[in-house]
């Protein structure tokens, strides 16, 4: 029973890390131009999708490794580089 339970568990954390991983990759990517660059924390972005789904720091930076976004230290903390997608229908 408790084998079950535990894959379970363990379905359901991946579900959640490849819609989280998804909302993501839908409004920002790990590469751009310099003016879409933005920082962010990781209560940054819990708090953006705390709307959509309960998330753990260890699953938004699960997430944000698999999507391929990195850490970058100003002024000793951590953020979150961010691209922002621009989508110009010109």
């Amino acid at each position: 029973m408790a084998k079950i339970d535990k894959d379970l568990e363990q379905k359901l954390h991946e579900e959640r890390i490849d819609k989280l991983t998804e909302f993501i990759r839908q409004s920002f990517s790990p590469i751009g131009k310099t003016e879409d660059k933005e920082f962010k924390t990781t209560a940054d972005i819990q708090y953006m999708y705390d709307n959509i789904m309960s998330l753990s720091a260890s699953d938004i930076a699960e997430a944000m490794a698999i999507a391929g976004f990195r850490i970058e230290y100003v002024g000793g903390q951590p953020y979150w580089v961010m691209y922002t997608s621009n989508f110009d229908l010109r």
